[in-house]
């Protein structure tokens, strides 16, 4: 029985954000279905309703799986690089981990904002 290769891991990972996403926004929909049913909207407009919130999914996931696929097959090119850019600093792995944590900082603080506004 061969060992769990990286790309096995890779796709179980790419099916399960996939999945997050299709069962997150599933939710939603249903919710938003029964509160246009419970306000009285016409069976057709709220069937068009969920017709666009799907193809809305169905892109969404298209483009996270590409997006998720494309950073991971590109990893390797971008390591190379940055290993030839990074390999005169005195200290590369302070540097790197200081501007990942003010990415997750920045883009943690950008997701609080846009969804307070919801």
């Amino acid at each position: 029985m061969p060992g769990v290769t990286h790309i096995w891991v890779f796709a179980v990972g790419l099916l399960l954000q996939i999945t997050y996403l299709m069962l997150r926004y599933t939710v939603r929909f249903r919710y938003v279905r029964e509160e246009l049913k419970g306000r009285g909207s016409d069976e057709q407009d709220i069937n068009d309703i969920t017709r666009g919130q799907v193809g809305y999914l169905v892109l969404l996931t298209t483009i996270t799986a590409g997006l998720t696929a494309g950073i991971y097959l590109a990893i390797p090119y971008f390591t190379r690089l940055a290993i030839n850019t990074l390999a005169g600093l005195p200290a590369p792995h302070m540097l790197v981990g200081f501007l990942v944590v003010v990415l997750i900082a920045a883009a943690t603080v950008m997701y609080l904002r846009s969804s307070s506004e919801d």
